[in-house]
């Protein structure tokens, strides 16, 4: 088996609006600015983890001549979450391209500015220079304030559907030159990867790393038991399977233990979303469910693991 000394989703990123995959109506959008000179100078991508915002980001900036270092800054807000962030941002815009070309800011995770940085950043946006472009991405778009949203252009890209990202990994393994790795391994890849191309990418290169399908099926039923636990979780709160706390704890404990506390929020939320506008959660209150979904709606970027534990207290608790 060929080793991959590069990581393949950085490797593979797209370097056009061609390459971005499952989002025919963003690349339209965004095509449709450049075609027509129309590209507004707030714009705020949204989406899951890992579809693309960032590259698309990048492929707008790309377009409208920005070239790294100087006239194309990227910014990820968890790591300069301050005021002190947006005082830079704005000393930078006050100096125009030595190219008399445009500049352009991309910050990532911008949620995480605290909202003195986003009010500061407010007033940035209101007044940009002409040559000035700003691009936030965030996967939590109800975080960043509403004076912001309303002088943004907002992209919203979708989860990718497995059908695209069984493509894109045939089309990457053929780019590598990589053969022996069955259509049963690919298709249960594109199940797993949660609509996200770069998981899936990521997926991908470990399961080159193996000797044989076996192997990577083994490696992949780890995220299927994920999601049996979390429809395990899910219908004990919803009490089609009630049991002891101490059941619900022990799932909760396993789930700590091997998932990020936002990817089982995301997963548990899925869940009682679809039962919720499914209607087949068997003997549950509609009601009932929309007041668990409450306990789910914010995230646990700050509250952890003892956020996932709380939740699930809560709705279990439920009478």
């Amino acid at each position: 088996m060929t080793t991959i000394l590069s990581e393949l989703y950085r490797k593979h990123r797209p370097k056009g609006f061609k390459g971005i995959v499952g989002q025919p109506e963003a690349v339209k959008v965004l095509s449709g600015w450049i075609t027509h000179g129309s590209t507004p100078h707030a714009v705020l991508l949204t989406g899951g983890s890992g579809v693309g915002k960032t590259s698309c980001a990048r492929i707008l900036a790309k377009k409208l001549n920005c070239q790294p270092p100087r006239d194309l800054i990227e910014i990820n807000a968890a790591d300069f979450t301050g005021i002190d962030t947006v005082r830079e941002i704005r000393q930078q815009a006050s100096y125009p391209s030595l190219t008399a070309g445009n500049r352009c800011w991309i910050i990532d995770e911008a949620a995480l500015i605290s909202n003195q940085g986003q009010n500061a950043l407010l007033k940035l946006l209101e007044e940009a220079p002409s040559y000035a472009y700003f691009f936030l991405c965030t996967t939590n778009p109800e975080k960043i304030l509403n004076t912001i949203k309303t002088r943004c252009s907002e992209i919203k890209l979708n989860p990718v559907t497995a059908e695209n990202l069984l493509a894109l990994s045939q089309s990457i393994l053929a780019k590598e030159g990589v053969e022996g790795i069955g259509d049963e391994v690919l298709e249960k890849l594109a199940d797993v990867s949660d609509g996200s191309p770069r998981k899936c990418l990521v997926k991908l290169q470990q399961l080159i790393e193996l000797p044989d399908d076996a192997s990577r099926l083994k490696m992949l039923s780890k995220d299927v038991e994920f999601e049996a636990s979390v429809k395990d979780l899910g219908e004990i709160f919803t009490k089609s399977q009630r049991k002891q706390w101490k059941e619900v704890a022990r799932i909760v404990k396993s789930l700590n233990e091997t998932q990020e506390p936002e990817t089982i929020r995301r997963a548990v939320l899925g869940w009682l979303a679809s039962a919720l506008v499914g209607g087949w959660a068997r003997g549950v209150d509609n009601n009932m469910l929309a007041e668990i979904l409450s306990y789910l709606e914010m995230n646990f970027y700050d509250s952890g693991k003892a956020g996932v534990v709380l939740a699930a207290y809560r709705s279990w608790s439920i009478k």
